[in-house]
C-alpha cells in the first residue's frame, strides 16, 4: 500500500507520525534532540572582527582556554587612537566579545578565556575600555588576561598604574612580547604577535555565516516538526510541513558540505599552522544536527508503515459504510425525488420549473456516479491490499455499479421527458402566436388597389399559412410521439415495474392537440374565404386592366383607320387591297369593342360582388362606347370616300375603254370600211353617251379634287407626294378624253364633210 492508496499522502502520514512521536517515545534517548543555540554575528560586530581589532581564531594557550586577542593596531601598524572616530567604543566592545564568547564548546568555555591585549601603541583609555567590556561580557569565564606591555618604560609604568589602580575581578599580567610564548605556544599566536598561526577574518567571517545560516534553517526544520502536533490542523503549518520535508534532505546535502568545510578548516589535516578547534566543535555540532534530522526521517518511515497499515483497515470499513450510505440514497431519497418528479406540467412555465429541478437531479446524479466511480477504484485497491475481502469488495461494487447505472438511466430518461414537455409547450406557443398573427390578418379588409398589391397580400397571406402549417405538423408529430413515450414501461433501480400515471398529462395533451386543430380548421376557413376574395379582385383589376388595353387597341385601330391609308387612298391599283385590308380591319375592331364589352360587364358584376364601387366600371364602359363611336363614325368616312373612289375609278376605266375602242375604230385603214357599215346615228349615240359620262366623271373628280385639296392644306407631311400623284394621274387620264373625244369630233367633221 505504500506510495498508492489515496488517503496515506506523505503529509498526513507525517502529521500523524509527528503527533504520536511527540505524544511519546520521542526523548527515549536523553539529549537527542536538544537544542543548538548559536548567536548570529551583528553587523557592528562583523566590521570589528573583519578590521581584526578582535580575534577568536580558535587557538589554545598552554592550558587549553579558549585565546581571544583584541589588537588596536589597524593594518599598517598604526594606533587606531590615531583617529579617535575610528576607535571602538565600549558597547561595541561589549557585544562583539558576548558574540565571540558563545562559540567556543561548553567544556572548553568552563575553563575560562585567556584575553590577550596588545598594548605595545595603544591608548590607555583604549586598553581600559577593553578590560572593562571584557568584564562586563565575560565576567567569571576569564581565567586571566595577558596585556603586553609598551616598549618605553613610562608608557610601562602608566599602564602599569592603572592596571593597579581599577582592581579588575580577574587577573591581569602586563607581560612582554618574547615571554608571550610561555603561555601561549607559537603555534597558536598569530603572525603579529611573533607566532605562525594563520589567520584570515574574511574567510573566517564567510564560513561562520555559513554555519549560523545552516544552524538556524534546521533548527527550524525540527521545531516545525516538534511543534506539528500542537498546531496540525492549520494551513500554514500544513504547507510549512510539505515544504520542510522536501527540505530535508537539501538540509542534509548542505550539512555534509559544511561538515567538510569544517573539518578542514579544523586542522585535522597535514597543515597545522591554520588550525581551529573551534571549528571541530562546529562540525560535531552539524553533525549532531544532520544526525537528528535523519532521525526523524527514519521514524517517520519506521510509524508509516504502521499508520498505512491502520489507515489501509480504516479505509475498509469507509469504503463499506460509504457503499452502505450510496445505496440507502438512491433507494430511499433518490426514489422519493425521482418519483415526485413524474409530470409533464400544464404550460409552459411548469415545463421548464419541471426540467430546472430535473437538471438539479441530474447533477446529484453526475455526483453519484462520480462517487461510485471513487469507490470502485478504492474498491480494487482493496481488493489488492486485502485478498480475503475480494469476494465481500466484489459484491459492494457490483451492486454500486447495477444502482448507479440504472438510477442514472433513469433520471436521464425523465429529463428527457421533462424536456420533450418544454420543447411540445414552447411549439404550442410559437402555434398559437402565428395563429394569432394569421387571423389578425385573415380578418382584416384586403388593401389592394391593383394586381401587384393583391398579389403582395396573396403572398404575405399564402407565407403565414405556410409557416402555421409548418408549426401545426411538428406540434402534431411531437405531440404523438410524446404520448407515445410517456407509455413506455418502465422499472425501478433494482427491477421492480413501476406504476407511472401519466395519464391526465396525456389527456391533457390530446385535448391541447384538439383545440389545435380547431384552431387551424378555423384558419384555414378564413384563409379560403379571403384567398376567393382576392383571386376575385385579381380578376376586377386584370378584367379592367384588359378593358383599359380593349380600349387603347380600338383608338391604335381608328388612327391607323384615320392616317393608314392616306399615302395608297387614289392608288387605283391598290383600290382592292385596301378594301379587303379595311374589312380585316373593321373585323378587328369589331371583335375587340366585344371582348372590351365583355370585360366590362364581368367588372361591374365583380364590383357588385365584392361590394366595392360600379363607377370605375361605369367609367370603363363610357370609354369603351365613345372610343366605338368614333371608330364607327370614320369607319362609316372612309367606306363612303372608298365607294366613291371605286365609282370614279370604274367610271374612268369603263369610258378609257369606250374611248380605246372609239379610237380604234376610227383609226387605220379599216376607217373608210367601219364608216360604210356604221350608221353616223350610231356614231352621235354613242359621242353623247361618252359625254354624260365624262360629265359625270368630271363631277366625280371635282369632288375628289376638292377633297385632296382639303387633305393636301390640312397636312403636309410625307402622304403629300402620295395625292399630288393621284391628282396628276387624274388629270392625265381626264385629258387623254378629252383628246380622245376631240379625236372623235374630228373624224366626225372629216366624214360629214365628205358626205
Amino acid at each position: 500500500m505504500s506510495g498508492r492508496y489515496p488517503t496515506s499522502s506523505a503529509r498526513r502520514r507525517s502529521e500523524r507520525y509527528l503527533g504520536a512521536l511527540h505524544g511519546g517515545g520521542v526523548r527515549d534517548i536523553p539529549g537527542e534532540f536538544d537544542r543548538i543555540v548559536v548567536k548570529n554575528m551583528q553587523q557592528k560586530d562583523r566590521l570589528l572582527i573583519e578590521s581584526s581589532v578582535i580575534a577568536l581564531p580558535g587557538c589554545r594557550d598552554r592550558t587549553g582556554s579558549p585565546l581571544l586577542f583584541i589588537n588596536f593596531m589597524d593594518g599598517n601598524s598604526k594606533q587606531l587612537s590615531v583617529k579617535r572616530v575610528n576607535a571602538p567604543s565600549y558597547e561595541e566592545l561589549t557585544s562583539v566579545i558576548s558574540y565571540l564568547s558563545q562559540i567556543p564548546g561548553e567544556n572548553v568555555r568552563k575553563l575560562g578565556f585567556t584575553i590577550v591585549i596588545d598594548g605595545r601603541k595603544a591608548i590607555i583609555k583604549h586598553v581600559r575600555g577593553a578590560l572593562r567590556a571584557c568584564q562586563q561580557a565575560l565576567y567569571r569565564q576569564i581565567r586571566f588576561v595577558l596585556v603586553i606591555q609598551p616598549e618605553k618604560f613610562l608608557d610601562q609604568q602608566k599602564l602599569n598604574f592603572e592596571l593597579i589602580k581599577e582592581a579588575y575581578q580577574f587577573k591581569c599580567t602586563l607581560i612582554s612580547l618574547h615571554k608571550l610564548s610561555r603561555f601561549v605556544d607559537v603555534a597558536q599566536l598569530p603572525d603579529v604577535l611573533g607566532g605562525t598561526l594563520h589567520y584570515d577574518p574574511y574567510s573566517w567571517i564567510l564560513l561562520r555565516q555559513k554555519l549560523e545560516n545552516y544552524v538556524k534553517r534546521a533548527n527550524s526544520w525540527i521545531e516545525n516538526n516538534k511543534r506539528l502536533d500542537s498546531a496540525i490542523h492549520t494551513t500554514s503549518n500544513q504547507s510549512a510541513l510539505e515544504e520542510d520535508s522536501f527540505n530535508s534532505s537539501e538540509l542534509l546535502k548542505a550539512g555534509n558540505d559544511l561538515f567538510d568545510e569544517l573539518t578542514q578548516n579544523s586542522g585535522m589535516r597535514a597543515v597545522k599552522k591554520s588550525v581551529n578547534v573551534d571549528w571541530d566543535s562546529a562540525a560535531q555540532n552539524v553533525d549532531l544536527l544532520m544526525k537528528q534530522i535523519k532521525n526523524i526521517q527514519k521514524r517517520i518511515e519506521v510509524m508509516e508503515h504502521r499508520e498505512e497499515r491502520n489507515a489501509s483497515l480504516k479505509v475498509l470499513e469507509d469504503h463499506t459504510e460509504g457503499v452502505h450510505n450510496l445505496v440507502n440514497w438512491i433507494l430511499n431519497a433518490g426514489e422519493r425525488w425521482l418519483l415526485t418528479l413524474h409530470e409533464i406540467g400544464e404550460s409552459y412555465d411548469d415545463a421548464k420549473q419541471l426540467l430546472k429541478e430535473h437538471n438539479e437531479l441530474e447533477g446529484k446524479s453526475i455526483d453519484l456516479e462520480e462517487q461510485s466511480r471513487e469507490l470502485i477504484a478504492v474498491g480494487h485497491d482493496l481488493q489488492r491490499e486485502f485478498p480475503k475481502h475480494t469476494v465481500a469488495l466484489q459484491q459492494n461494487i457490483d451492486s454500486v455499479q447495477q444502482l448507479v447505472r440504472a438510477f442514472c438511466t433513469r433520471v436521464v430518461r425523465q429529463k428527457k421527458v421533462a424536456l420533450r414537455s418544454v420543447n411540445f409547450y414552447r411549439m404550442l406557443a410559437d402555434f398559437s402566436r402565428k395563429t394569432n398573427l394569421l387571423l389578425e390578418s385573415l380578418c382584416t379588409n384586403v388593401k389592394a388597389i391593383d394586381i401587384a398589391t393583391t398579389e403582395k397580400e396573396r403572398n404575405e397571406m399564402e407565407s403565414k399559412v405556410d409557416e402555421m402549417e409548418k408549426i401545426y405538423h411538428d406540434m402534431i408529430i411531437s405531440g404523438i410521439s410524446f404520448i407515445d413515450e410517456l407509455c413506455i414501461y418502465e422499472s425501478n433501480s433494482v427491477g421492480r415495474p413501476i406504476t407511472r400515471d401519466y395519464s391526465a398529462g396525456i389527456v391533457h395533451i390530446r385535448e391541447i392537440l384538439e383545440e389545435s386543430r380547431g384552431r387551424r380548421r378555423r384558419c384555414q376557413n378564413l384563409a379560403d374565404v379571403r384567398r376567393l376574395k382576392i383571386h376575385q379582385l385579381l380578376q376586377l383589376y386584370t378584367c379592367e386592366e384588359d378593358g383599359q388595353q380593349a380600349v387603347l387597341w380600338i383608338e391604335e385601330l381608328y388612327e391607323t383607320l384615320v392616317n393608314g391609308y392616306d399615302e395608297t387612298l387614289y392608288d387605283f391599283k391598290q383600290l382592292y387591297l385596301m378594301q379587303e385590308n379595311r374589312i380585316k380591319l373593321e373585323k378587328t375592331a369589331r371583335s375587340t369593342y366585344k371582348y372590351g364589352k365583355q370585360l366590362c360587364q364581368v367588372v361591374l358584376v365583380l364590383r357588385r360582388s365584392l361590394r366595392m364601387e360600379v363607377q370605375p366600371g361605369l367609367k370603363l364602359n363610357q370609354k369603351l362606347e365613345s372610343i366605338w363611336g368614333k371608330f364607327c363614325f370614320a369607319l362609316n368616312e372612309k367606306e363612303t370616300k372608298l365607294g366613291i373612289i371605286g365609282t370614279f375609278h370604274s367610271t374612268i376605266q369603263k369610258v378609257s375603254e369606250r374611248l380605246d375602242e372609239l379610237v380604234l375604230r376610227l383609226d387605220g385603214e379599216a376607217f373608210e370600211k367601219r364608216l360604210e357599215e356604221t350608221s353616223l346615228q350610231s356614231f352621235t349615240d354613242e359621242k353623247r353617251s361618252i359625254a354624260n359620262d365624262i360629265h359625270e366623271l368630271k363631277q366625280i373628280s371635282d369632288i375628289l379634287i376638292q377633297e385632296l385639296n382639303n387633305k393636301i392644306s390640312r397636312s403636309r407631311s410625307n402622304t403629300e407626294i402620295s395625292w399630288v400623284r393621284a391628282l396628276n394621274e387624274i388629270q392625265r387620264k381626264f385629258d387623254e378624253i378629252k383628246r380622245k373625244q376631240n379625236k372623235l369630233e374630228k373624224i366626225r367633221k372629216i366624214k360629214n364633210i365628205a358626205i
